[in-house]
């Protein structure tokens, strides 16, 4: 099994190039967006710019945006409850309850 190791975008840097210039300095793999930061941000930045950017640095970016996307198909088809508000509307170990 090959692991690899990344980052988060830190809030100390401008934009998404500094972070993955930062990842690779590393030797880390990805860096995941901020969604919560404006330069993250889907209207601001297209997935064309994001693959210029894979393939330029040799880092992947990654839209949790996404990876929330693949979560909640799984979770269907598992008939698993999954959100922020679980706990709060079913009882700790309730069956299907994430």
């Amino acid at each position: 099994m090959n692991i690899k190791f990344g980052m988060p975008t830190l809030i100390e840097k401008d934009n998404i190039v500094d972070n993955v210039l930062l990842c690779k300095e590393l030797g880390l793999s990805f860096v995941e967006l901020n969604m919560n930061l404006p330069y993250c941000m889907p209207e601001n930045i297209s997935s064309k710019e994001l693959l210029a950017i894979k393939e330029k640095y040799g880092v992947q970016v990654i839209d949790p945006a996404f990876l929330s996307v693949a979560y909640a198909e799984v979770c269907a088809r598992l008939n698993i409850v999954h959100s922020r508000n679980a706990y709060s509307r079913h009882k700790i170990g309730d069956k299907n309850v994430l």
